[in-house]
This record gives C-alpha cells, structure tokens and sequence, in this order.
C-alpha cells in the first residue's frame, strides 16, 4: 500500500502534525492535454506524456535535472520524483515542409543537419501574419545544440541571426521574437546578440544569467515609428537622420542597441568631424519623457564615407531615431531669483508669478523649490506612479536625476554613468505643487546655488 504523506502526534495537550514536502515538475514541449505538470512527493511515480504534434514527430524526453525516465523514445512515459523540482522536455524532429506547428500557414526554417541524417528540430519557426509583413519568430529546443557548441568551444557570447532566418526578401513592418525559458536557461554564461532586419540587441551576460535564473523568458516587438511623433519633439534647428525605429519589451538592464544607418557622410574632413559630433539618438519614453542619448559608438565604411550603423546603450526600450543637432546662437546662462516663502520670481530679468509658494523652508538649514521653477530654467519634468509610489524625474543638459516619493535617495544618470544621492530631504507636494530639495537636485543638474540674507532670497544659475 501507498505510504502516507503526513504523519500526526498525539499528546495528551495537542497534536503536531508533520507534513511531506512536494516538488514541481514542469514539462516543456507537450502538446497533450495533461501533460504531467504539477506538484508530487519524492518517490511518487510521475506520468508524464507529449502528445501529437502536426509535422513533427515525437524523438525522447530529456531532463538537466538528473531524471531517470522508464522509455525516453515513448510519448508516454514515467520517472520517480526525486526530492527537487525539476523540468522535462519533449523533444521533437521536423518532418519538413510549410504548414507550420499550429497549422496556422507559418513558414519554418530548418536547423543545421545533427551529423546523423536525421532532421532536427527547427532552430526557429516563422510564423506571417495575414497581411505579409508582420513576423513572429519563435525560438526552439533546435537551438540547444548551437548554444551547447558555443560554450564547449568557450566562446564567450552567442549570436541569434533572425535576419538570415526571415523569408527572402521579407519586409517585415512589425517584427516580434520569443525565446523561451528553456532556451534562455541554456543560455546563461552568455552575452546573447540577436541581429534583426532594424539592427541588433546585445544582452549581457549578467542579464541573462539574471533572466535564466528568474525563469523568464526573452520576448520583443521591433517596428516602424512615426517620423510625425519624432518631429514633434526635435528643438528648432534638428534634423531627423533616420527612419524611427520602436522596440516594445519588457526587457530592463544595461542592454546595446544597434540601428542600421546606410547615412552618407560629409566629404570634407571638419564637416564629417562636425557632423558626427552633432549627433544623438531621440529617445522617446512617453509624451513628456524624452532623452537625447549622445553616448554613441558609431561603424564607418571609410571607402564609401557612409555612417552604417548606430550603437548606444539603453535601460528599457522606447522609440529612438538618430537626429542631427542644428546651429544654433549663444544663449545667456539661465538665472533664476526668488525669495524663500515668495510667490514671484525673476528669470532672466522677467518677473512672473506663481499660484503658490515659490520656495520654503523645511528646516533652518533646508529648503525646497517649486518644480515650475526648474522647467523656466530649462529643465523636462515628468511625473508618474510606479507600484503607487510617484516618480519624478528631472532632465537638463544631459543629466537625469530620477526622485521617489518618500525616499532619501536621488539617482543620477550622467555620461560617466550612474549614481546615488542621499538627499537632504524627500520631494514634497503641497497644495498641489510638488516640491524639490533645492542644493540636492540644482547642484547635480549642474546648477550653481547662492543665498543671500539679507533678502533671504535664492538664485540659481547655470555654471
């Protein structure tokens, strides 16, 4: 008979009642309809099965996890649950042709042969969209083997060419690829780059081992962006350089991206010089969150003087488009005067007034500022909640300081990198104003702080 799980002991007072722990088996590429996944006790008999699959047929189960199966080449089978969660996978070969795995009319594109004449899982399946130009690519267990010779030659990062994959002369308008957790699991210890008809992505290793680690899979949008939404945010004088591109994921970490440029260059030596120096990437987070990115490393083909590609580093995906910065005239350093509990200030010579206080103190020696006045001074601004917390982050010249409502700490994202500000105290919001430490964030936008007694007033200028 079935030994029991739980176990109770009496005692004249209570009862203590001891429980066996169970562990999860995740199966991966069953298309039966109980495949076996779910929680069991060490030692229970796992029936685990993968079902049919149109245009493939069923090879063996494989485990990383040590799994001992009864029959390994049958599409049913069973193992003995050890003391640990663990993941089987059903392992399938191609039979060839067009109809896809979901009978859904996508086109498959066929792995490298194993060396043994048979068929192998596809490294990637495509599947078109109705209107022909939209793509999703699907990585598979057919990949496995590439990454697995990767790393036993000890190479250090892996390349997933989606470009080479696509149909033929394929324009793919909207471009989505997916790569499982199991794929992402073999990836780990690799800096993953993944080339696409738009340009590439470089994950990093540490983010894929962190991804890996988290079970997570690796999925993303490539697709056309609106040259209109891109206009509308360019200062007099800019030129837009390239088509928009919009990446859609919800990817986040220190990631490369690179977009193809094909730009013709300036002949003249100080002209290209120039021209290069002018540029930067438009980042597009959202209608009041805009960032010009000017960290660029930039591929040349000195024989035909032609910019052919774009690199930058990003930490979450937006629109980007490359633009050109235009001439434009000296402006004087922005200067801005208040007094501390005023309702007016003056900003480069003009008085204006404000619906609230423009400054006050939070204690003797700290005082905040009004958020309206960074933005005459030249600043973006943009509010949002995050996980019910507001979020206020503050752009100028380059500078992001990113503040969170209740907490001591400011993150400061500069050309040299990224760091943290202990604040003299947190943003405030008062009578529907929201209020900044004045030093913490002037001073490390690149401001210069001065304060007068005699008016108690405050002056803030650009170095």
């Amino acid at each position: 008979p079935e030994k029991e799980k739980n176990y109770t002991l009496t005692h004249e007072k209570s009862e203590l009642t001891i429980q066996a722990r169970t562990y999860y088996v995740t199966v991966e590429g069953s298309y039966a309809p109980t495949s076996g996944i779910g929680d069991y006790y060490s030692n229970d008999t796992v029936n685990i099965a993968a079902g049919t699959r149109d245009g493939y047929t069923f090879v063996n189960w494989t485990s990383r996890d040590g799994v001992s199966f009864a029959s390994p080449g049958s599409a049913s089978t069973t193992f003995i649950m050890p003391g640990k969660d663990v993941t089987v996978i059903a392992n399938w070969s191609y039979n060839g042709g067009s109809g896809g795995d979901s009978g859904g009319g996508g086109t498959t594109i066929e792995d490298e042969p194993s060396g043994t004449g048979d068929v192998v899982e596809p490294a990637l399946v495509i599947k078109q969209g109705a209107a022909g130009k939209a793509f999703e690519v699907q990585a598979t267990a057919g990949l496995i083997p590439r990454i697995v010779a990767a790393k036993a030659k000890g190479e250090t990062s892996f390349e997933l060419d989606i470009t080479g994959a696509l149909p033929a002369g394929a324009l793919a308008d909207d471009l989505t690829v997916r790569i499982p957790q199991h794929i992402v699991r073999s990836l780990a210890g690799l800096d993953l780059v993944v080339n696409t008809p738009y340009g590439n992505l470089a994950l990093p290793k540490a983010l894929v081992e962190t991804l890996a680690a988290g079970g997570d899979t690796i999925s993303f949008t490539m697709q056309r962006g609106s040259s209109d939404t891109v206009q509308a945010q360019l200062a007099e004088g800019d030129k837009l350089q390239s088509e928009p591109i919009e990446i859609t994921s919800s990817l986040q970490g220190n990631i490369s991206v690179t977009l193809f440029c094909n730009l013709p260059l300036p002949t003249d030596p100080k002209e290209r010089e120039a021209f290069l120096a002018s540029l930067y990437m438009l980042a597009i987070h959202g209608e009041d969150d805009v960032e010009q990115i000017k960290a660029l490393t930039v591929d040349i083909d000195e024989t035909t003087q032609t910019l052919l590609t774009v690199s930058f580093p990003v930490e979450h995906f937006s629109t980007f488009a490359l633009v050109a910065a235009g001439q434009r005239p000296a402006q004087p350093a922005p200067k801005l005067c208040t007094t501390i509990d005023g309702t007016s200030y003056l900003i480069n010579g003009a008085t204006k007034a404000l619906d609230n206080t423009t400054a006050y103190r939070v204690n003797d020696s700290i005082t905040v500022v009004a958020v309206r006045l960074l933005e005459e001074l030249g600043a973006k601004i943009s509010y949002k909640r995050v996980d019910n917390v507001g979020v206020v982050t503050v752009a100028f010249g380059g500078i992001k300081a990113i503040l969170r409502e209740k907490s001591s700490i400011m993150t400061v994202t500069t050309a040299a990198g990224e760091s943290q500000v202990t604040l003299r105290t947190p943003f405030t919001n008062k009578q529907g104003r929201t209020y900044l430490p004045t030093r913490d964030i002037a001073e490390n936008l690149g401001f210069c702080v001065r304060w007068a007694a005699a008016d108690d007033s405050i002056t803030i200028v650009k170095r």
